[in-house]
């Protein structure tokens, strides 16, 4: 919600707010959330608010509460060198598999995202401290990472098929079971979830493009909701893949959007045959954030626009307008099928080619 935000208004104070409020909670629980990826997610909130704003006040605001979120989830790494024993293993997506809920999956179908998630919340951590002026504690949670990726690709990675599956089938200790952490199962799954996740938390290792693209291709590899789609567009991004895959996913929206003027339908495919779908779930408006990103190739080399450096593509449109508002003002990049883009910048913010 800060990246569509950024991209449709500028104005990054509600999410500012936002931060702090669930640092305080984190703080007041000791680094548990009630949805344990939600909680690695919010710490790549905080630094996306920095990122877009350059509020250096904001990381040190909330230091205290990312310290105490991550030394908590330190105790659920066992010897493996993983994530075994967390509080739970959701949210991992809105859908049902074999009858069994993503919402809180058991760990063969929730280990390997919540590791994912933990992975790229230790690498977000070393940019936060490395942005303080702190290097011994970004060093730090770099090593974690470091080892975090090594055993991730050595414990979830299937090397016969160059797939990560979604979990170990190791039992969950009976005195850990309770609503929203159900006993685990023996069958091992194969899905877009995790595979998506290893690009976009930087786990995967080779040519990015050439995994993601057959991932995302291969049907026997299941469907994802609006939520989970906000991933798979940013692993898109990351790897490269923009002008062969936004516009074509985002046509997954346009049959959500007309069923509700008011609101977007939190999912494109019942998760169960009686499920009833609401209109309340911001997060299901990542095309406002991607499709311009993409369109742009915006990237912030020093946060608060500052430096940036655009990358102007057309996604195979006929002409587009783009404009992204900054704290100085908007940047807009007119494009026009066969001409060069024209790019109208504030002065204040330096372009770098």
């Amino acid at each position: 919600e800060t990246l569509m935000t950024a991209f449709s208004y500028g104005d990054l104070s509600l999410s500012r707010f936002d931060v702090v409020r669930t640092a305080d909670m984190l703080r007041h629980q000791k680094g548990v959330m009630f949805h344990t990826t939600y909680s690695m997610i919010w710490v790549y909130m905080l630094y996306d608010v920095y990122r877009y704003t350059g509020d250096i006040a904001l990381l040190r605001e909330c230091e205290d509460a990312l310290r105490i979120l991550l030394d908590r989830f330190a105790t659920y790494v066992g010897d493996s060198g993983l994530v075994e024993t967390p509080k739970s293993f959701m949210f991992i997506d809105w859908l049902y598999i074999d009858e069994i809920s993503l919402h809180h999956p058991p760990k063969a179908l929730g280990q390997t995202c919540l590791n994912m998630f933990y992975h790229k919340a230790l690498t977000t951590a070393g940019q936060i401290y490395e942005a303080l002026g702190r290097s011994e504690e970004a060093a730090a949670y770099r090593e974690k990472a470091s080892a975090l990726r090594t055993a991730i690709n050595t414990l979830l990675y299937d090397a016969a098929r160059d797939l990560y599956f979604e979990g170990l089938n190791t039992p969950t200790p009976e005195d850990q079971l309770w609503q929203y952490l159900p006993q685990n199962i023996s069958k091992r799954y194969y899905r877009k979830h995790g595979n998506v996740l290893a690009v976009y938390c930087g786990v995967c290792e080779g040519d990015r493009a050439t995994f993601l693209r057959r991932v995302l291709t291969d049907d026997s590899l299941g469907q994802f909701q609006p939520y989970f789609a906000h991933f798979v567009l940013e692993a898109v991004h990351l790897a490269g893949l923009s002008a062969e895959f936004t516009l074509p996913l985002c046509e997954d929206w346009k049959k959500a959007y007309n069923q509700c003027s008011k609101g977007l339908q939190e999912g494109f495919i019942k998760p169960e045959p009686t499920y009833h779908f609401d209109y309340s779930h911001a997060w299901g408006g990542t095309p406002r954030y991607a499709v311009p990103l993409a369109l742009s190739g915006l990237e912030i080399l020093e946060p608060g626009f500052k430096k940036i450096r655009l990358h102007p593509q057309l996604l195979g449109l006929e002409h587009a307008l783009v404009e992204i508002p900054t704290p100085y003002g908007k940047i807009l990049i007119k494009q026009r099928k066969n001409k060069k883009p024209d790019i109208i910048c504030p002065a204040e913010i330096e372009l770098l080619p």
